[in-house]
């Protein structure tokens, strides 16, 4: 990894120069096998970041590159904090980490060091930023400047997608001027998904069809910019959740069709960086480690600490039947020198150091294309369709077809295979807890093992107070309960 010159760095992290926070290029500081270019060694000024196709597409690999760190995998990712506040993993009881027994008791303050609110605004700054240069350059090439354009409304798409679903309806920023931002208030979650649907509209009209390297220009095999699936991938989810059924399941079809591109894959080569099964990855960029989900969840003799703090809950292992190929292929156990005997995700299984690149970090997967499928078609009242889609992934995990018949157990048995499938995978449970309304009796239950009272309020997390502070349009706009 070559270090950004200080004085360049210096520039992009001081305070919103001429409100352009594209220069939040401060995200740019990844590796070279990700970026393929080097970084620029001189300061970079608005106008010219997008006069290359390389300059600009660098803009969009920062933020990749810091999805790593700051919300997708490791400590302070998506997977670890979703899944602590849902019933997927239980915490260290030792851990001195308050921002995490904070999450795992359900008890979040407004003050916690890790917020999903700061980071996501961030991108979706930068992306207000790029969608704004990219469409105003003259001398990007039309491939680069689709791609980049298309990328950027994706992003933008995905970060409010889980701004809404984290923290209810919040403020809508489409533009890099910070003195707009910075008292824009609470949108309706109805206008938040609407902003998420028209951006992925936008971005699927722009994406390419294939997988484009570095410069967003050349072919590649690697999946991780986004392409068009990646956009109808979305869709199909966000349609999903806002109840739009016929549309989910076209989206979702598009994509499920597409077998030239995707197919499902065996469990042990779903999570590899070569796998069928992947819409969109992130590449490692902690230069001598695989993924940073492998490096927290995977325990050794070393047993639990502050470094690997988590574990599977027990509610969680008593639904995964033991026939199941998923309970071999993708959970794990140590016992350790107490005696006592922990499980733990073992999805992605590269947690050494030095090792080969062989796994990336799976953003988006094809098995969620058929659970969203199989839900839309019951939805509709497509009883043998909606079976058809869920015996593809129990199938694949060695397990019969469903006996489900109706409506309503056939809605029961989705849910009870996305709690299998996608555990510990970007906050799936916790978001499927609270969209189908079922999250104040599963919560109410788990709240009592972890030593806490759950009340609806926690459903949400707290908007943090430095941001409230900020922006007089919050004073009086923070969630209920905090």
């Amino acid at each position: 990894m070559k270090p950004l010159n200080t004085q360049f760095y210096k520039k992009l992290v001081s305070p919103l120069t001429n409100g352009c926070w594209m220069l939040v290029l401060l995200l740019l500081s990844g590796c070279k096998n990700f970026v393929e270019v080097a970084p620029p060694k001189n300061s970079i000024t608005s106008e010219s970041v997008y006069t290359s196709d390389e300059t600009a597409a660098s803009v969009l690999t920062g933020i990749y590159t810091r999805f790593n760190g700051d919300i997708a995998g490791g400590i302070n990712g998506m997977s670890i904090r979703c899944g602590l506040s849902a019933d997927e993993l239980s915490l260290f009881s030792g851990s001195v980490n308050q921002d995490l027994v904070g999450q795992y008791r359900n008890d979040i303050s407004s003050q916690s060091n890790n917020s999903f609110w700061e980071y996501l605004y961030n991108y979706i700054l930068v992306t207000n930023s790029a969608i704004e240069g990219i469409q105003q350059s003259s001398t990007l090439s039309s491939t680069a400047k689709n791609q980049l354009l298309g990328e950027s409304y994706f992003l933008r798409s995905f970060c409010y997608f889980y701004l809404v679903n984290l923290y209810g309806g919040v403020p809508i920023v489409t533009t890099p001027d910070f003195s707009v931002n910075a008292v824009e208030p609470r949108a309706s979650v109805t206008d938040v998904y609407d902003l998420i649907t028209s951006d992925l509209i936008h971005a699927q009209e722009y994406l390419s069809e294939d997988y484009k390297s570095a410069n967003a220009k050349d072919n590649t095999t690697e999946r991780i910019r986004p392409n068009k699936d990646a956009a109808l991938a979305m869709l199909a989810r966000t349609k999903l959740y806002v109840k739009s059924y016929a549309e989910a399941e076209a989206f979702a079809s598009q994509v499920i069709e597409n077998k030239r591109l995707y197919d499902i894959e065996t469990l042990d080569n779903t999570f590899l960086k070569s796998s069928r099964e992947a819409i969109w990855q992130l590449q490692p960029t902690n230069i001598g480690w695989n993924t940073e989900d492998a490096r927290i969840f995977i325990l050794t003799q070393s047993g639990l600490s502050d470094l690997t703090p988590v574990y599977l809950n027990n509610s969680f292992i008593s639904t995964v039947k033991s026939d199941d190929l998923r309970y071999l292929s993708w959970v794990n156990s140590i016992t350790l020198s107490s005696n006592d005997l922990y499980y733990f995700p073992f999805k992605y299984k590269i947690g050494t150091y030095d090792s080969p690149l062989n796994e990336y970090l799976m953003v988006l997967r094809l098995s969620e294309q058929y659970l969203i499928r199989s839900e839309a078609r019951v939805m509709q009242g497509n009883i043998d369709g909606a079976k058809a889609d869920l015996n593809v992934i129990r199938n694949r995990a060695n397990l019969p077809d469903t006996e489900a018949n109706d409506k309503e157990n056939l809605l029961n048995a989705i849910l009870e295979e996305r709690r299998i499938e996608l555990f510990t995978e970007w906050g799936h449970r916790w978001l499927d807890l609270k969209r189908t309304e079922t999250i104040n009796d599963v919560m109410g239950t788990e709240s009592a093992n972890k030593g806490s009272n759950w009340n609806s309020n926690m459903a949400l997390f707290p908007i943090p107070l430095a941001d409230i502070q900020r922006n007089p349009s919050l004073r009086n706009a923070q969630n209920p309960g905090y």
